[in-house]
């Protein structure tokens, strides 16, 4: 048995079944999505097939109202990636666990003596995945925000970078902007989505019709955006008490 971080859909397990005769694809009551394989079927082909299934996944997490509290636990096998880096969790003969961020690469060395799925360790990874994203946030939020701006003459006054755990954006009475820095797991249509959403609340300070209308005049298509949007989680995983 595998788990694998995949993009777009989350945490999934792949484990073989003697009675499998075919690859299909199983989401729990509690959301678990797994690829139950044939005993003769490569561990990789259930990443395949799970990829090649996203849009069905998705619907049917979304159904069960599993996605948004789905726990990711991350291991040596984790394939996450996020814009500009890709996360590598090795085993190392050392006292302490430490993290390095370096061009592509987000390099998680963990003592041998310890076990990954603590939540300590866990808490770990996920900081450092933070601190990654904000780098990127940093990058590439800001002239996004200038661009869009300009180009749709909606000013703001001043931005924030946050890590925000249940909003993608906000905009202020006063017209500050704050913007989440797990905005950076998105796809580049939804970060343009959720950066002019929040302009076009300089002008409209609700959701009402006045600010569907001017949204949907702006990106051509706010409403579906809009749903896309909630097919992704904001936390990546649940906060560690």
């Amino acid at each position: 048995m595998k788990t694998l971080l995949i993009k777009d859909i989350g945490e999934i397990t792949i484990r073989k079944s003697n009675k499998a005769k075919r690859i299909s694809i199983r989401i729990t009551q509690g959301g678990e999505v797994q690829a139950i394989l044939p005993p003769w079927a490569p561990y990789r082909s259930g990443k395949v097939f799970a990829q090649k299934k996203k849009d069905w996944i998705l619907k049917h997490i979304n159904k069960s109202g599993g996605f948004s509290g789905r726990k990711i636990i991350f291991t040596e096998y984790s394939n996450f990636k996020t814009w500009n880096h890709e996360l590598v969790i090795s085993r190392e003969g050392q006292q302490k666990i430490s993290f390095r961020i370096s061009p592509g690469l987000v390099k998680i060395k963990v003592p041998e003596q310890f076990k990954i799925e603590d939540q300590d360790i866990q808490a770990f990874i996920q900081e450092a995945i933070i601190r990654t994203l904000r780098i990127e946030a940093i990058e590439y939020l800001p002239d996004r925000l200038k661009i869009i701006s300009n180009k749709f003459d909606l000013k703001y006054e001043k931005l924030s970078l946050r890590n925000q755990k249940t909003l993608w954006g906000s905009c202020s009475a006063r017209n500050n902007i704050n913007l989440n820095v797990n905005l950076m797991r998105l796809p580049a249509h939804l970060i343009d989505y959720v950066l002019l959403h929040e302009l076009v609340h300089t002008k409209h300070k609700n959701h009402g019709p006045g600010f569907w209308n001017t949204l949907n005049l702006y990106s051509g298509n706010a409403k579906e955006m809009a749903s896309e949007l909630k097919k992704y989680s904001i936390l990546l995983m649940e906060p560690v008490s």
